[in-house]
């Protein structure tokens, strides 16, 4: 038994070792979930990000749209006028917002000649000789600096974006000219590509925001606080050109150039409003949690809730798994203890009635008066012998389920009997009794049987535990329900009343220790091992087993140095429900 005490303490130690190592290993997991969650976030919004900007960009640049549509039809754009004109058409086509464009025209400026585009088609139409449109093409045709994309803000709250091209068969230099509506670029463009590329990122607020103005120019969610966006995740400038668009200035260029040069250089100065800051329009994204970081915090502490309930319920699962472990090898010694207490208890009387009838029939009793003796003994220990084997079928019985014969009994009659049958082993004994029985009937549904055997059990255990104080205390009374007993309660659903069968002595007590485990099958207290007190360990678990089936309680009432109470509890039949 040492061994297997040991073998289940190193099992202990081994689970609930295994059992820290996966809190740590859980903890430590979780830790990295959430770094790998804030990057997948933030690689999410940084795609959906990137995608807008590049969709904005197509919008406004035809080289972008060319550069990024990949379509065989378009391997002429820039080679054959025509090829050219249909990329056009295709890309004011993919337009979402067709009022974005105030005007588009296409200059050559080998021919000088000035297109301008239908909606479907390019027109040839007059070069005029004042105004924006005159002013630019007299500045581009004397001015090596449109070699390049180039964006600026025009007084007339335009936007204007030159991309110059080189086409192969016109061998001609051509310049597309956009003259881009400012409101609809901002108020419709941006918020129709921020809701069609970014807005699918549910888990986030978006604004746009110019700051110059500090005007919000879009919200995703109205309603969202302002103060979110103190400290926004993400604030990513919507117009990130490449370094081959240059934004043209509002101030005179310091180079050497002829008297025309200068002249169409102060008339297209004047029409530049300023510099176009394309670093002022800022998308703002914040999380709806407050940040990405209170985010996956959030599902962090979230899978770690989730973890350690496993972990707790893996953990209650080893305590009742160790807890049953040794309720078992506690059980295993019990059963041992039984099985030597009834080897004990049936081979005592056999060993008598065997030796007293071997005795007799070799004929070494033969005076009459030891013949009678030896017979009353025989008889004796045949009777004793008799009880056990009743007492262990009637355990049988009641542990197996067998339904017992309930029948109406006066409760003061069976108790009345049982002290009735002690009286003798008391007298002997110079026991102290006392009883308080009422005279009156107390009916109750039992099998008179088990009910006996149940207040014998209590009564035997008494006499047995309190030889030295030698005293016995039996009473019964009627309460009233609910009833409360200590930490029990007693509520029957058909009764009113509770009769309480006390059974008190002043033996030793049983230790607190002890208190929970008694009513379990073979278990026997430390004073019954060491006193040598006859027992089988199956007694009071007998007894609460029979009190179950007829629907009342055995409590311990009372334990301490100066005695023990045992309490009974019945419920007793009233005369409506004789009726």
């Amino acid at each position: 038994m040492s061994k297997q005490k040991s073998y289940s303490l190193l099992l202990s130690i081994a689970l609930f070792t295994m059992l820290g190592i996966a809190v740590f290993l859980q903890l430590r997991s979780s830790w990295t979930m959430q770094r790998i969650e804030e990057q997948r976030l933030a690689k999410r919004l940084s795609d959906d990000v990137h995608f807008l900007i590049e969709t904005t960009k197509q919008d406004l640049l035809f080289q972008a749209f060319i550069t990024n549509t990949h379509r065989t039809n378009f391997a002429d754009a820039l080679i054959s006028f025509n090829g050219f004109e249909y990329a056009m058409f295709q890309w004011q086509c993919q337009q979402n917002t067709p009022s974005l464009f105030d005007s588009l025209f296409v200059y050559s400026q080998k021919q000088n000649k000035i297109y301008k585009w239908t909606g479907v088609s390019l027109k040839e139409t007059t070069i005029p000789s004042s105004g924006i449109l005159g002013t630019l093409t007299s500045f581009i045709q004397n001015n090596p600096v449109f070699q390049t994309q180039k964006i600026a803000s025009l007084k007339t709250g335009q936007i204007l974006i030159v991309e110059p091209l080189y086409l192969a068969e016109l061998d001609s230099h051509i310049y597309i000219l956009s003259f881009i509506n400012k409101e609809h670029f901002f108020y419709n463009l941006l918020v129709f590509n921020t809701e069609k590329c970014v807005q699918e990122s549910k888990d986030f607020f978006f604004r746009i925001r110019d700051t110059e103005s500090d005007t919000v120019l879009y919200e995703s969610e109205p309603d969202c606080p302002p103060y979110f966006f103190d400290n926004p995740d993400f604030a990513i400038a919507l117009m990130q050109l490449d370094k081959s668009i240059s934004i043209m200035s509002n101030k005179k260029m310091k180079e050497n150039q002829n008297t025309d040069a200068e002249v169409q250089a102060d008339k297209f100065y004047e029409i530049v409003e300023k510099p176009f800051q394309q670093e002022n329009l800022v998308l703002e994204v914040i999380h709806r949690q407050g940040s990405l970081l209170k985010a996956s915090a959030r599902n962090m502490m979230l899978t770690i809730a989730s973890s350690l309930i496993v972990l707790i319920v893996l953990g209650i699962t080893m305590v009742l798994l160790v807890l049953n472990m040794r309720k078992a090898e506690r059980l295993a010694t019990s059963q041992q203890e039984f099985i030597s207490t009834i080897t004990h208890e049936l081979k005592t009387p056999i060993a008598i009635i065997s030796a007293a009838a071997q005795n007799m029939s070799d004929g070494v009793i033969t005076s009459p008066e030891r013949i009678c003796y030896y017979g009353n003994l025989i008889n004796k220990e045949n009777e004793r012998l008799k009880s056990t084997i009743e007492y262990f079928l009637l355990y049988s019985k009641i542990t197996t389920g067998t339904n017992l014969k309930h029948e109406k009994h006066d409760l003061c009659s069976l108790v009345k009997d049982e002290i009735n049958h002690w009286e003798l082993p008391w007298k002997t004994n110079n026991f102290q009794i006392e009883t308080n029985i009422p005279n009156k009937e107390i009916l109750i549904y039992c099998d008179k049987t088990a009910i006996l055997s149940a207040i014998d059990n209590l009564i035997s255990n008494a006499y047995k535990h309190s030889k030295k104080g030698k005293f016995t205390s039996i009473s019964l009374s009627l309460e009233n329900c609910p009833l409360k007993i200590m930490r029990h309660s007693f509520t029957p659903s058909n009764t009113k009343q509770a009769a309480i069968l006390r059974i008190k002595d002043h033996g030793e007590g049983i230790p607190k220790s002890e208190q929970n485990t008694i009513f379990e099958p073979f278990v026997r207290g430390k004073a019954a091992h060491n006193n040598q007190i006859e027992g089988s360990g199956v007694g009071l678990n007998l007894v609460k087993r029979i009190m179950n089936l007829h629907n009342g309680l055995v409590i311990l009432e009372n334990s301490s140095c100066a005695g023990t109470t045992f309490a009974l509890v019945f419920p007793v039949v009233h005369e409506k429900q004789e009726t």
